[in-house]
């Protein structure tokens, strides 16, 4: 049967074309633009002490091929390419954008690259394990952090080798006669079950009940955090619109995203009010201490004027004695003058000048 081969070129310029991740898969295998490696051709190392991984991401001059809605066709990465490729892979900070299975869901930050490796025979740069490669394919290893996830890339049911995702043009080559292939790009359904759960384990991704439906977030539910729910086993997006937590916040999903958080909704004033009135005693407020302690300096001020009072009372009442006792004395004073020799020499002055005046 005769197939198609295209040649992947790419535009180091623009912002779309390139490789956007590395997968851990069962068969190296990709859907629409990813890549499906070979399995004859998918080298793999493990070291069980350092939990290391080694693998052929991209192999040079070799058609590779793929299956998706464009049909079955070969597609050829040239070393030139593959070089831009890394380039700008690196360029974009994305060593360490790692997935499982080209699940969008699935990417896990404790799988960290710590060699890449375009093979170049000619200046001697060619690891021993990966000598039967051309020239120009690109050797990654990984340091797999989470112990989980390691031992399951031990048993080899699961993650076989690597596969990467790409967005890139394609220049027909040729038409070749190749023997058809068989598809095994996809997980069977039990298996990609299996490879939710273990993905929720090494994501630690939570359940979040709702009034509409349980939905799964990785870590803390922040604005941005992407939100997906379990539909047979598989994650998808979770559709838009609000939903209601059991604390009663509410969350809106837009494009698969937490958009916003709304908090509880608060009472309404006067309720709050009653509410302040009933829970908050005189003593717990800062105003009634204040009020406190001026009745209480009114008090004080009050005992003083009072024992003035008192005083001053006292004191009048001295004086009205003393004053009584004077007009006594001076009654008696005036008793004593007032004698009958002295009420005669007035009569008798008043009569001498009677007649002096008449006379």
């Amino acid at each position: 049967m005769e197939y198609p081969i295209y040649k992947v070129v790419i535009d180091m310029e623009d912002e779309v074309t390139g490789l956007s991740a590395v997968s851990l898969v069962e068969h190296p295998a990709v859907e629409r633009n990813f890549l499906l490696f070979k399995e004859d051709r998918m080298l793999f190392v493990a070291d069980d002490e350092k939990q290391i991984i080694s693998g052929v991401a991209l192999l040079a001059d070799t058609p590779i091929y793929r299956r998706n809605e464009r049909g079955e066709y070969y597609v050829v990465f040239e070393k030139d390419i593959i070089r831009q490729l890394v380039e700008k892979y690196s360029k974009n900070g994305l060593l360490n954008s790692v997935n499982l299975q080209h699940n969008e869901h699935t990417f896990v930050n404790s799988v960290i690259m710590v060699e890449s490796i375009i093979i170049d025979k000619e200046r001697g740069v060619c690891p021993i394990e990966f000598n039967d490669c051309p020239d120009g394919s690109w050797i990654v290893s990984y340091h797999v952090q989470d112990k989980e996830l390691w031992n399951e890339i031990k048993k080899g049911d699961w993650f076989r080798g690597f596969s990467v995702e790409i967005t890139a043009g394609l220049e027909l080559l040729e038409t070749k006669e190749v023997e058809p292939k068989e598809n095994e790009n996809k997980p069977k359904k039990n298996k990609m079950n299996k490879l939710f759960k273990l993905a929720k384990t090494i994501l630690k991704l939570a359940d979040v009940v709702t009034d509409k439906a349980t939905l799964i977030i990785e870590g803390e539910i922040e604005v941005g955090k992407p939100v997906f729910v379990e539909v047979e086993g598989e994650p998808i997006e979770a559709e838009d619109g609000e939903y209601t937590l059991e604390d009663g916040r509410v969350i809106v999903i837009e494009g698969g995203v937490i958009a916003e958080i709304r908090p509880v909704e608060e009472e309404k004033p006067v309720e709050a009010e009653e509410t302040l009135e009933e829970e908050v005693t005189p003593e717990e407020t800062p105003e009634n201490e204040e009020i406190e302690g001026y009745k209480k300096r009114i008090e004080e001020l009050e005992a003083e004027v009072a024992d003035k009072d008192a005083k001053i009372a006292e004191l009048e009442g001295k004086i009205a004695e003393l004053e009584g006792t004077v007009a006594e004395q001076e009654e008696k004073l005036k008793m004593s003058v007032e004698t009958p020799l002295t009420k005669k020499n007035k009569v008798e002055n008043r009569e001498n000048k009677a007649l002096k005046y008449f006379g």
